[in-house]
């Protein structure tokens, strides 16, 4: 790429950057802004202008928690004056006095509108860093516990949004505000007023780009960690997937605070270090990067900002907020000197022409802008989304495209020496030995591609298989048992658990949708959720699991939406076996339970309804069904993988009925035992036709 192509395309960019930090509004009327605790919105129009930001000046009551119903004497209190939101109260003069972060205030804001007003919706962010805000004289919203004292405040970053609706035309805002938890307070982003529709949209769209983000920063994390251990030598994929994987745990702390939603008691604390230390450790290890591609930056220079993230980072771990949120600002400008800095290298690897040079600069230059855009936006400089993210999958996508380049040399340099052997095979056998090796070359550069696709598989496989329980917790739990899993390819969609719990245990079978590496993934999900239910949320009726795991699943691909374009879920049977009681609970979601007592069998077929599909009844319940047990009866759980296996030269499959009687016929048998005849009865019937699917059978007395 010349010089001024690439400078041109880098200006393009840095452009779309800066036309991207500008806050999207749905209106393209003029904002109103609140005058003298005074906002007047007669002439706006929720439907037709969109959304309001409720910025300006409102009515300050520093050190004082005034509550709507104390304002009607308003003689007992003492105005401060007049606070502009959005901003922090930092270096603010009261009585000729500079304020520092820790204090806590009140606001008032009052809105007048034309007429009444039905189903509005309110959306908060972060605010530093507890507060309590009521909506004529109701408690709307509220994060955290608002104080006078360290001791009496808690505090919490959670954005919400609540609805309400005025009739008289009137809205009073009473704002309490604490802080003496962080470097900054105040009101830091704007509060947000609109139709639910309007509101709920934008956050939905945020959210979708940070999980958008997430997940692709993950993924592609994840993808330089396995190159980087296929191959030791490659450092950069050592630095780029930790980067990667560090900017995936940070989109979703920062923003709309994605993980704090799906875990709301979490941490305040150490969500805080969570933030700051994704920044101070993937910034060095960015430069780390960059010095193993171009020469150009200094390796002293990237390894003593390394040392410098972890010193900042290590401060972080063994101190309070209020404490190692006064060194960020440093560290930003550490940040921005040295990113001008790699600057300056990176025009200098352009001018040496170094391979590639162009392209990754190009895609370093853009992440560079995005960071010092956000350096501001933290700094409250201006009020826009964090786009450090998306410079990063920028550069990302960068990557992806030099990758794909290399590729497309690799098959173009194939075809091409192919071509020449296949003209001078009779002239020049010193040529054709030539490209002989230089095809050979190419075949195993092709074959290292495919070993390490593979590798990347079978480490699926190890992380799938370090899911399912162990064979000491079986033996501990159920030393009478079996267990047959067998992925119909080298991952599955199958999945079983055995989970501890009081009184018992739970066991668990699970079928996916899909094979191989999508039903793998569907695992990890029902993995997941699973343990929240049992062991978060302390749930051990199979039936109230099921319906959870319904939700949960339903709702984390998101088919709860109309316009969602996935249908994927699962089948499962889960038992509670209290020893206590000497009770066996189970639910069913299509799948069943078998017990075998005095050599008769017993069917419990599980419920027709699946889990997490898109036609799911999320409000369905499972039915519950219990059995006295004693050491006499015997338990099989197991998915349709066995039963739809064909058999016979593919005329039938072995079915239910056939395979009951197999159970029927083993069921006196040690467990062990029972698992080779089934298998060997399986194989013999299968003969030679392909497995059809995952396979999962398990088979156990309880100890009573």
């Amino acid at each position: 790429m010349k010089p001024i192509a690439f400078l041109s395309k880098s200006v393009f960019f840095i452009l779309l950057i800066l036309l991207c930090s500008c806050e999207s509004n749905t209106s393209i009327k003029k904002q109103p802004f609140a005058e003298k605790g005074i906002l007047d919105l007669k002439n706006w129009d929720f439907k037709k202008d969109g959304v309001v930001y409720l910025n300006g000046n409102w009515e300050f009551y520093w050190n004082q928690l005034i509550q709507p119903k104390d304002f009607r004497d308003e003689k007992l209190f003492n105005k401060t004056g007049y606070f502009k939101i959005p901003d922090k109260w930092n270096n603010h003069q009261v009585n000729s006095k500079t304020l520092t972060g820790e204090g806590y205030a009140t606001f008032r804001l009052t809105i007048y509108t034309d007429q009444s007003i039905d189903n509005i919706a309110l959306k908060i962010t972060d605010m530093g860093t507890a507060y309590r805000l009521w909506v004529d004289g109701k408690i709307l919203l509220s994060n955290g516990i608002v104080g006078k004292s360290r001791e009496t405040m808690k505090p919490q970053y959670l954005p919400d949004i609540a609805v309400f609706q005025s009739k008289t035309g009137i809205i009073q805002l009473v704002l309490q505000v604490s802080n003496f938890m962080h470097k900054k307070g105040g009101v830091w982003k704007p509060l947000e007023i609109g139709t639910i529709a309007e509101i709920k949209k934008k956050r939905e769209r945020n959210l979708a780009f940070e999980l958008f983000l997430f997940g692709s920063l993950l993924i592609m994390g994840c993808y330089h960690m396995g190159l980087f251990i296929l191959r030791r030598k490659d450092q950069s994929s050592f630095y780029f997937g930790i980067v990667c994987i560090l900017s995936s745990i940070r989109v979703i702390s920062t923003g709309e605070r994605f993980l704090i939603g799906i875990f709301p008691d979490f941490n305040w604390e150490v969500s805080q270090k969570l933030e700051y230390l994704t920044f101070y450790l993937a910034v060095p290890l960015f430069f780390m990067f960059l010095n193993v591609l171009f020469p150009e930056i200094n390796k002293k220079l990237a390894q003593s900002m390394l040392g410098l993230g972890i010193l900042f980072s290590v401060f972080t771990i063994f101190t309070y907020t209020r404490i190692f949120s006064h060194l960020m600002i440093y560290y930003q400008i550490i940040t921005a000197i040295f990113c001008l800095y790699v600057l300056l290298s990176l025009i200098r690897a352009i001018i040496h022409r170094r391979k590639g040079a162009s392209w990754i600069s190009m895609g370093v230059i853009i992440l560079i802008a995005s960071v010092f855009h956000d350096l501001l936006l933290v700094n409250e400089l201006i009020h826009s989304i964090p786009l450090a993210p998306f410079g990063l999958f920028f550069f990302i996508f960068i990557q992806a495209f030099i990758l794909s380049l290399r590729f497309s040399k690799a098959f173009s340099d194939l075809e091409t020496m192919s071509q020449e052997l296949s003209n001078y095979a009779n002239h020049m056998e010193e040529l054709v030995d030539q490209r002989t090796d230089e095809l050979n070359q190419s075949y195993i550069e092709l074959k290292q591609t495919n070993d390490k696709i593979s590798d990347s598989i079978n480490y699926a496989s190890i992380i799938q298989t370090s899911l399912l329980p162990d064979s000491a917790i079986t033996k501990k739990f159920i030393p009478d048992s079996f267990f047959i899993w067998k992925p119909r390819d080298v991952v599955g969609g199958d999945y079983f658990l055995l989970e501890p719990v009081e009184k018992g245990f739970i066991l668990a079978a699970i079928d996916c949708t899909g094979h191989g590496i999508p039903g793998a993934l569907m695992t990890m999900i029902a993995s997941s959720g699973l343990r929240r239910i049992i062991n978060e949320e302390k749930c051990s009726d199979p039936a109230m699991i099921l319906k959870r795991l319904n939700y949960i699943v339903t709702t984390t691909l998101k088919q709860d939406k109309k316009n969602t374009t996935s249908d994927i879920g699962l089948d499962g049977s889960i038992c509670f076996v209290n020893t206590v009681e000497k009770k066996l609970l189970f639910a069913g979601a299509r799948l069943s339970l078998v017990y075998i007592k005095d050599s008769n069998l017993h069917l419990i077929n599980g419920d027709r309804q699946s889990v997490g599909y898109k036609n799911s009844d999320l409000d369905f319940d499972y039915t519950s069904h219990t059995i006295d047990i004693d050491n006499n009866i015997s338990f099989y759980l197991y998915t349709d993988g066995i039963i739809d296996q064909s058999v016979e030269e593919k005329k039938y499959s072995l079915g239910h009925k056939r395979f009951h009687k197999i159970l029927n016929d083993v069921s006196q048998k040690p467990f062990e035992q029972q698992k080779s005849i089934i298998l060997e009865t399986f194989n013999r019937l299968k003969g030679e036709n392909e497995v059809r699917d995952d396979i999962t059978v398990i088979g156990f007395k309880p100890t009573v």
